[in-house]
């Protein structure tokens, strides 16, 4: 029978690497969102909208370089009021 080594015990998550945290908040880290939750990525009102607000801005962006001659990127703010609308926060 194998006896566990006290100054090198097995590691609990191996796959941590570094220093461990000192705060107990940290240390009980859990996640909001479980690893075994499934989250779609595409759904239809995802799609209607990005369809929506890509016709709107496409439209304004050609309008603008026909009328003016200059014109701007509109996929920032298009990203923008998307994730806006879909109630999104997250900046990936």
């Amino acid at each position: 029978m194998s006896t566990i080594d006290s100054a090198n015990p097995p590691q609990e998550y191996p796959d941590i690497v570094g220093a461990r945290p000192t705060n107990p908040l940290a240390a009980n880290f859990k996640p909001f969102i479980p690893a075994s939750a499934h989250l779609p990525e595409l759904t239809w009102p995802h799609l209607i909208t990005g369809t929506i607000l890509g016709i709107i801005f496409g439209a304004s962006s050609l309008y603008l370089v026909l009328k003016v001659g200059l014109t701007v990127s509109a996929s920032i703010p298009v990203r923008t009021r998307g994730a806006v609308v879909s109630g999104s926060d997250s900046s990936d």
